[in-house]
């Protein structure tokens, strides 16, 4: 009777009093009922005090009793017992969970709580180099895709029950997994798996950011720009290292190649000089004036990757050649120099006992 007195007095409590928790879609939310695993009668006896009272936030359904004298009133709910106490759980958050859930003890020792529950998304954030592969694991029935800053509907990648939806879709499925192979910044949004009845089972967010490489080149060296994957009618734009040190003065980076043709005003200076494929850029003599960064778009105007490049000046080579061999022979020298002290306390050694 106590109790569906206090369950019809629970819309008069003061909210503000509760404490605001999160919980993820498809996670577990639990609240402490004791401290500490009950190792006695008396824990036994604090826990047959203990009531959990829900109200919904959305018109879902009735308040409801989930727990009441330590006895579970609905099998989806679970009491778990650990080393570091008793936990009212709630498994695999769903929408129709946010609410108010109340823990009210019988015994006036026990301290009554209030939770007011908020269910969010909390994706798991991938970021994944241009050209890499994107994996997800199928655990569920449906799997949407939303474009990155796109207001549209999701687009259907995969289909459980219609497999020919994911032969018509950017990825293939392989061994249980949704994949996609050499993924670009078009492929950056939210991948959200669902179970049968649309409930969100997880969401992904990926990421792609280009490759970036560093290079220190000798004059007269090849700079050579290997490509993430077949490309084909790629942009090549150059920054010079010069135009970067003018703060005051942006200066834009110059286009080289535009959709796999030079361009006409760059072909005097790297007609000659710049040699292009699929796979690969070469730069041929490489001189101070080709310093700085060099960046590479796909034909969907991607960025693919990135290159910074400095020059090693003569003096520079000299120095980076010498030290290893000075480190050697310094090192031969105090091997010898060991070698040969021990010669001599041998023959000191051998004078005295004579």
């Amino acid at each position: 009777m106590i109790s569906w007195i206090l369950l019809f007095l629970l819309p008069f409590i003061d909210d503000s009093l509760a404490e605001d928790v999160d919980g993820c879609y498809n996670k577990n939310f639990s609240i402490l009922l004791l401290e500490d695993s009950p190792s006695d009668m008396a824990d036994m006896a604090d826990l047959a005090t203990a009531s959990v009272y829900f109200t919904p936030s959305m018109q879902t359904g009735p308040q409801r009793i989930l727990l009441e004298n330590g006895q579970i009133k609905d099998s989806r709910y679970n009491l778990v017992t650990n080393t570091s106490g008793v936990y009212f759980e709630v498994p695999q958050l769903r929408a129709d969970d946010e609410g108010v859930f109340s823990l009210i003890f019988n015994d006036t020792d026990m301290d009554n709580e209030t939770y007011t529950l908020t269910v969010t998304e909390c994706a798991n954030l991938e970021n994944l180099d241009y050209g890499s592969t994107f994996s997800i694991l199928l655990n569920g029935d449906i799997l949407e895709y939303t474009r990155r800053g796109s207001y549209l509907e999701p687009v259907l990648l995969w289909n459980r029950s219609d497999p020919s939806v994911s032969e018509r879709s950017r990825g293939r499925v392989i061994a249980g997994h949704w994949i996609a192979k050499n993924i670009t910044q078009s492929d950056q949004g939210n991948y959200t798996l669902r179970d049968v009845n649309g409930n969100r089972v997880f969401t992904t967010v990926l990421i792609v950011t280009e490759t970036k490489s560093y290079d220190s080149l000798e004059l007269s060296e090849d700079l050579i720009i290997d490509l993430p994957f077949n490309l084909a009618n790629v942009t090549l734009l150059f920054h010079p290292e010069i135009a970067k040190c003018n703060v005051n003065n942006y200066v834009r980076p110059r286009v080289l190649v535009q959709d796999g043709v030079l361009v006409l005003e760059e072909k005097q200076s790297y007609e000659s000089r710049l040699k292009m494929s699929h796979f690969q850029i070469v730069l041929k003599d490489f001189q101070i004036a080709d310093v700085g960064s060099y960046h590479v778009h796909d034909p969907q105007g991607n960025l693919a990757t990135t290159v910074e490049v400095d020059v090693l000046l003569p003096s520079q080579a000299w120095k980076a050649a010498v030290l290893p061999v000075t480190v050697l022979v310094f090192m031969l020298l105090l091997y010898y120099w060991k070698g040969k002290g021990r010669s001599c306390c041998k023959r000191i050694t051998e004078t005295t006992a004579a």
